[in-house]
């Protein structure tokens, strides 16, 4: 024995519990017009309605859903009630536009080292690109593009 660790038993224990609820929602609709090309919808959200976290059953349930807090400092990183993407996508012969809104629901931030809270406001961002495809070969492609647009 003479004080050396003779054997460690560390079995994995799940002893906190998280419960999350919420909903999905995607729609696709995609349309070819002969002499004017492939017109393309798109749109996905997600709603977080509950993300209920306990750490241990003698700690109190915290809801976090609508909140921030920075995984350097422990947290979860951004957990909005909604976020949602619009794209509308244009493909014809050798050319191709692609527009697309981004929405996130505002947030409520524990700031770290602070232990305050701030509300973090919802933002929107605008994304748009143009290619042309060819025609030297089938995989050369220009792109211009900006991403946020109005920001």
């Amino acid at each position: 024995m003479n004080g050396n660790v003779e054997s460690i038993l560390a079995t994995f224990q799940n002893i906190g519990k998280r419960q999350v609820k919420g909903v999905d929602i995607t729609a696709t609709l995609a349309r070819d017009m002969a002499h004017l090309g492939r017109f393309t919808f798109a749109f996905n959200a997600t709603h977080i309605s509950e993300f209920q976290d306990k750490f241990d059953p003698s700690s109190p349930t915290v809801d976090k859903a609508g909140t921030f807090r920075d995984e350097a400092s422990g947290g979860l990183g951004a957990l909005p009630d909604w976020k949602w993407n619009a794209g509308f996508s244009w493909q014809h012969k050798n050319w191709q536009a692609h527009y697309n809104i981004h929405r996130v629901s505002e947030l409520d931030e524990i700031v770290p080292l602070e232990e305050r809270k701030r509300t973090i406001d919802s933002w929107t961002t605008h994304n748009t690109n143009m290619s042309y495809l060819g025609p030297v070969t089938v995989w050369t492609r220009v792109t211009l593009g900006m991403k946020n647009i109005f920001d």
